[in-house]
C-alpha cells in the first residue's frame, strides 16, 4: 500500500466485505524500498462480532505517526483472513484511500468486485501460454515485464519494482558475483526472467546437445551389446526385466529425474520458434516418430539390428 513520499502515517482505516464476521488477525510491515521491510508493532486485530442484534466492529489501527512511504499486510492465518474491499490511510499531509501492493492469499476479489472468480493452479510457465489460448482471463502472479511479452499479452501498471538474486550456502566462497557462475550448475524456474538471463550471459546449449547425444550413444551401447546376444523368450525376458529396473531407478534418483512426478523443462525451440503449446509439442513429436520409424525401417532392410531377431516370440 503506497504513502505519500515521506509521510507521516497516522492511522489506517479498513473496510472489509459485508457478509465477513469474525476476528482477522494480522501484522503491518512497512518500507521506504520495496526491499528491506520492518515489522510494525505487535499483532493487530480486525473485528466483526454479532451479538444480540448489534454489530461490534474494530476496523482501524492507530499507525502512531510512522514514517515510511509502504505499508504491506500480512495475515496470521492467511487461509482466514478478511476479505477487504478498500483501505484508507490517514497521514499528516493527506488522507485518502491507496491501492494494494501486496495482499496475503486471503483477500478474495470475487467478493470485493461482486463477480465469481474460479481459479487455476498452473505452472508458472504455462501462465502466458493460457492466456494466449483462452483458458483463464486473467493471470495473477508476479510476472517480469519484458518487450515479448507485451506483444501477447497486456499488463497492468507496475506496482512492484523486482530483480535477481543468486542464493548460496552460507560456506560458499566461491560465487561472489555474476561471472562466477560460468560453469557452475544453477537451478531456475522455468519461464521466467531468471532462465532468460541464463540463457543470454551464459550460452552453452550447444555443449549441453553433444554431452547429452553422447550420453544416450553409451547407454544404447552398454544396453545393445547384451542384446545382441539373446532372443526368442530370453530376450523378452530381459526386456521384460531391463524395464521394471530402469523404471524403479529412475523413480527413485529424484534428484535427478525428479522421481515420477518428473522434472518441468523450458518449452523447445525450433528454429527460434519456441513450442510452448501442447498442440506445437504435439506436432514436434509426430516429426520426431516418423523419422525415427524411417530410420528403423532403414535399419532393417541394410540388416544391421540383429538384436530384432526372434521379436515375434519376444513380444
Amino acid at each position: 500500500m503506497p504513502a505519500s513520499s515521506a509521510a507521516r502515517l497516522l492511522q489506517a482505516r479498513f473496510q472489509v466485505a459485508p457478509d465477513a464476521r469474525g476476528l482477522f488477525a494480522f501484522r503491518l510491515e512497512a518500507s521506504d524500498d520495496l526491499r528491506r521491510w520492518r515489522p510494525v508493532g505487535d499483532e493487530e486485530q480486525l473485528v466483526r462480532l454479532a451479538h444480540g442484534g448489534q454489530t461490534i466492529e474494530r476496523m482501524a489501527v492507530e499507525l502512531g505517526n510512522l514514517h515510511a512511504r509502504f505499508l504491506r499486510l500480512r495475515w496470521s492465518d492467511p487461509q482466514h483472513g478478511a476479505p477487504l474491499a478498500k483501505v484508507e490511510i490517514d497521514s499528516v499531509q493527506e488522507v485518502g484511500p491507496v491501492a494494494p501492493i501486496e495482499w496475503s492469499g486471503a483477500l478474495k476479489p470475487e467478493r470485493c468486485m461482486g463477480k465469481k472468480v474460479e481459479w487455476t493452479d498452473i505452472d508458472f510457465k504455462g501462465l502466458i501460454p493460457g492466456l494466449v489460448s483462452r483458458r483463464f482471463d486473467v493471470a495473477s502472479s508476479a510476472i517480469y515485464i519484458t518487450e515479448e511479452r507485451r506483444r501477447v499479452v497486456d499488463f497492468t501498471d507496475p506496482y512492484y519494482p523486482g530483480g535477481l538474486v543468486v542464493l548460496t550456502k552460507t560456506s560458499n566462497t566461491a560465487i561472489r558475483q555474476p561471472s562466477d557462475l560460468a560453469g557452475k550448475k544453477v537451478s531456475v524456474q522455468v519461464g521466467t526472467k531468471s532462465a532468460n538471463y541464463l540463457k543470454a550471459y551464459y550460452p552453452q546449449t550447444a555443449l549441453a546437445l553433444v554431452c547429452a547425444a553422447a550420453l544416450s550413444a553409451a547407454a544404447g551401447w552398454v544396453v545393445g551389446l547384451p542384446a545382441l546376444r539373446v532372443k526368442g523368450i530370453y530376450l523378452g525376458m530381459a526386456t521384460l526385466s531391463f524395464g521394471f529396473i530402469v523404471e524403479e531407478l529412475f523413480a527413485r534418483w529424484e534428484s535427478v529425474t525428479g522421481g515420477n512426478a518428473g522434472k518441468h523443462l523450458a518449452p523447445p525451440q525450433v528454429w527460434g520458434l519456441s513450442l510452448e503449446s501442447g498442440t506445437a509439442f504435439h506436432f514436434l513429436c509426430l516429426g520426431l516418430t516418423v523419422v525415427c520409424t524411417n530410420i528403423i525401417h532403414i535399419m532393417r532392410i541394410i540388416g544391421t539390428i540383429p538384436a530384432a531377431h526372434g521379436f515375434f516370440t519376444a513380444f
